[in-house]
């Protein structure tokens, strides 16, 4: 009887514990961004972008204490979400990934119905190749994610396209080389594409004298887009991809159902030098940028 009390007060606690948990890791998400229904962010408990590192090093630990199965894996594996939707430091980070790895580890996923690796694979391998965070985990599915994000890497590296803006002229991507472009996708849908866009719009109208160039694709129809930026005063280029190719060509589809924002950064010799796995603050971009030759204090 004793025996099962303590085993039964066990599995209580590990569920409060994992209640707890996903509470946190939906105050961390951005206070713009669509949540579950019926899991609304509390404004009042929302994690303030200063607290952000400390919060999520301790939810990496909380995450770490819980027992090995199914739930871990989806705990880490949101939290690798929400950690890189926005800044939270190189501890953070590596704590996030340390966190999934473990995750895995101990309870490793199977392959999907289409032969891929599954979803927390695939985001462990971004963490590892964007974060610039390191894993020990061993792992044939890993190793397989990683050759997927190698390889979309590589397409994104080769990318060229040609679209129409709002007034119907064709823009060319290779047509811009000698410029620092940024290639964003975005939908009127998305709503942590409106912040990013606010900064692209205030970073674009300050540095386009240095050549920056800043190429906003969305696959919303045009007369939408259109609607929707109309009150917004957005200066930067707008392009349509109607057909999806583009974004297509680019995997933006691949990262998460919606996908967006996606930032790409092209230096004057059409290198892609940085990309981001989500929604970026304006001092991301600024890094990004940085590594294209944008000089901020000009």
């Amino acid at each position: 009887m004793v025996a099962l009390v303590l085993l039964t007060s066990t599995g209580l606690w590990g569920q409060a514990n994992l209640s707890a948990i996903n509470k946190q890791l939906r105050n961390l998400a951005p206070a713009s961004a669509p949540q579950d229904p019926g899991m609304p962010v509390d404004m009042k408990d929302h994690v303030a972008d200063a607290q952000r590192p400390a919060v999520i090093l301790q939810l990496a630990k909380d995450i770490a204490a819980l027992p090995a199965g199914v739930p871990k894996v989806k705990a880490a594996d949101t939290l690798a979400h929400v950690a890189t939707q926005g800044e939270a430091g190189g501890d953070a980070l590596q704590a996030t990934t340390d966190t999934l790895a473990q995750a895995l580890k101990d309870t490793p996923q199977p392959v999907g119905k289409d032969g891929l690796p599954a979803a927390p694979y695939m985001d462990l391998a971004r963490l590892v190749r964007y974060a610039g965070t390191k894993t020990s985990l061993s792992d044939p599915m890993l190793a397989k994610a990683d050759e997927i994000v190698t390889a979309n890497q590589a397409d994104a590296a080769k990318a060229d396209f040609t679209l129409k803006d709002q007034s119907g002229k064709k823009v060319t991507l290779s047509a811009l080389r000698g410029k620092i472009v940024l290639v964003e996708f975005w939908s009127s849908d998305c709503m942590t594409c409106q912040k990013e866009m606010q900064d692209l719009d205030l970073i674009y109208t300050h540095y386009q004298a240095q050549g920056l160039e800043v190429l906003s694709i969305t696959g919303d129809n045009p007369f939408r887009a259109s609607a929707y930026l109309a009150s917004k005063g957005y200066h930067p280029t707008v392009l349509f991809d109607i057909d999806g190719k583009v974004g297509k060509a680019y995997h933006v589809d691949e990262l998460r159902p919606e996908g967006m924002p996606r930032t790409f950064v092209y230096n004057r010799e059409g290198k892609l030098v940085a990309q981001s796995i989500d929604v970026s603050t304006q001092r991301q971009l600024f890094t990004m940028l940085g590594l294209a030759g944008l000089q901020p204090n000009k």
